[in-house]
């Protein structure tokens, strides 16, 4: 793939996905500092989940979609999720450094853990005939 087709796949997909993201954290607008940050909370776990999803998808179909992983990989999950943000909103929950910490150190091993389940779970499905000629 042609690296400049690649950036436009990411670029589309991070649009979307940060275009998501955004809608997604003002639909609770009325409801406080704390609303955004489990909305972005949950965003984040269900997008490490999503990429472990797809990777897994991904790793088990033939041949491999460097253009899908791009696209929503890379660009729609990528621009869906925001580990930095999770902790800038923290702060206003009442100023404490600390509290933004604590989130920033849980949100991260449950992120992977989330990610592996979705890897796990991607990986599952049915697989595509083998084109080598040999038996199924």
């Amino acid at each position: 793939m042609h690296p400049l087709v690649r950036l436009a796949l990411v670029f589309v997909g991070g649009t979307c996905g940060t275009a998501l993201r955004a809608a997604l954290l003002l639909i609770p607008h009325d409801a406080g500092a704390r609303a955004e940050v489990v909305g972005l909370t949950a965003i984040n776990l269900v997008g490490a989940f999503l990429l472990g999803l797809l990777l897994g998808r991904v790793r088990a179909a033939e041949p491999r979609s460097d253009g899908l992983m791009a696209l929503l990989g890379t660009g729609a999950l990528g621009g869906f999720t925001s580990y930095s943000a999770l902790v800038l909103f923290t702060l206003p929950t009442g100023g404490d450094p600390m509290v933004g910490t604590l989130l920033a150190l849980a949100s991260l091993p449950i992120g992977v853990a989330a990610a592996i389940l979705g890897l796990r779970l991607g990986g599952r499905g049915p697989r595509p005939a083998s084109t080598t000629g040999g038996i199924a």
